[in-house]
């Protein structure tokens, strides 16, 4: 038997997608080898996330924007030229 007791947003669990969003108790549902129902006890109102729940995509989405414009920089100082007989031979391949 295992319990989880905590808050889910949308897109964190498939199962808890998949069910009403509202006070109540879900019927019975196969989950491959187990049998699964969901306690909802209440909807939380949106709020801001605290730093430590999002620092992973802070960080992430920092990280992803350092690197488009270290290629964006890139591109500028070296142009990229394609040897046309050579790709054609990779193809052919």
């Amino acid at each position: 038997m295992s319990i989880d007791h905590k808050k889910f947003s949308k897109g964190d669990n498939s199962l808890i997608d998949n069910i009403k969003w509202e006070k109540s108790i879900t019927e019975n549902k196969v989950n491959g080898d187990t049998t699964v129902f969901v306690v909802v006890h209440g909807l939380v109102a949106p709020e801001p996330k605290l730093l430590n729940e999002v620092r992973g995509l802070i960080t992430a989405d920092y990280q992803t924007y350092l690197e488009k414009e270290w290629i964006k920089t890139l591109r500028g100082k070296y142009p990229v030229t394609v040897n046309k007989e050579v790709f054609e031979t990779l193809i052919k391949q």
